[in-house]
């Protein structure tokens, strides 16, 4: 009886497991179908190569290219004057990271100002100076390797302007009718006597050591003196004789009758009198309220008066 009742329970046992068998094949050869059916439903779509596959080492997120992604609004293909966004605040402080733009505070607005340094950068990295920012130059700007500013013979722009005026008024250029803003020989030969005033190299280019020198206050103006042969000394002669405090014909070396003309002159000027000429006396030699040298001049202007009717 206990063996037929063993047997009975075996029995059940084996139909239960066959029948939970059954009942899993069946709901697998359901899911089957409903993927097959899934797939013949869904539109088929080929694999996005451009997204980063996500790895456990890998970035969380596909990485994103460009610069757009940090701004609200996308960046205009050309960059002109009159517009305004965040990337013009960027690009300002770049060029004046650069020494394009004279450090002031950054704005959204691209003016005039934005304009003319564009053009100054562009002048050196031969592109089109139109102080329009293209995809080239805003590449060019932001790049890692962007040249510091230089400015150096054949250059033209009101930068070689300032530059000029900045030479002539420290007595290294002869007049300021030289502050023309085409850098040529002479700009070239003022560039390198300053460097070798203040012990830079000579290399008559105007780079970040020259450009940093050139405006601050330890700068050393040029000081002609008693042996001085140049330009200068020419242009200085010829003013001096035209007002009456040389007598002897300009030849461009500073003798000794150039230092008792200039001694006179800065006598009469309100200017110490040292014999030197410097950018203090050179600013008063050629204003046109410099004093003449009273008869001295009166004498040479008739002279030269009656020269002119014989």
């Amino acid at each position: 009886m206990q063996c037929f009742g063993a047997a009975l329970l075996t029995a059940g046992l084996l139909a239960g497991c066959s029948a939970a068998q059954t009942a899993n094949q069946a709901e697998s050869e359901t899911t089957e179908e409903n993927l097959v059916l899934m797939e013949e439903t869904l539109p088929q779509t080929a694999a996005d190569e451009t997204v980063m596959a996500l790895s456990p080492d890998g970035p969380l997120l596909p990485s994103v290219e460009g610069v757009d992604a940090e701004y609200s609004e996308p960046i205009p293909d050309y960059l002109r004057i009159g517009e305004k966004h965040p990337i013009v605040l960027k690009l300002q402080q770049r060029l004046m990271d650069l020494g394009f733009m004279d450090n002031d505070e950054p704005t959204d607005y691209y003016g005039e100002v934005t304009q003319s340094a564009v053009k100054i950068y562009q002048r050196q990295n031969q592109l089109a100076q139109d102080g329009i920012i293209g995809p080239d130059t805003l590449e060019a700007i932001l790049s890692p390797d962007a040249k510091y500013y230089a400015a150096q013979k054949g250059d033209e722009g009101t930068d070689i302007t300032r530059i000029q005026s900045r030479l002539y008024e420290l007595g290294y250029l002869a007049s300021d009718s030289q502050v023309t803003g085409s850098f040529g020989d002479a700009t070239e030969e003022a560039v390198m006597k300053m460097q070798s005033v203040n012990g830079l190299d000579q290399d008559g280019k105007v780079g970040r050591k020259t450009m940093n020198l050139l405006y601050s206050e330890d700068v050393k103006a040029n000081m002609l003196a008693y042996g001085e042969k140049s330009d200068l000394v020419l242009a200085a002669q010829k003013r001096l004789k035209e007002l009456g405090y040389m007598t002897t014909e300009p030849d461009g070396s500073y003798g000794n009758d150039t230092i008792i003309a200039v001694k006179q002159f800065q006598s009469r000027n309100d200017q110490v009198v040292d014999g030197y000429l410097g950018p203090a006396t050179r600013v008063a030699l050629n204003s046109s309220d410099a004093v003449p040298n009273g008869l001295s001049w009166v004498i040479a202007a008739i002279i030269s008066s009656v020269s002119r009717t014989c």
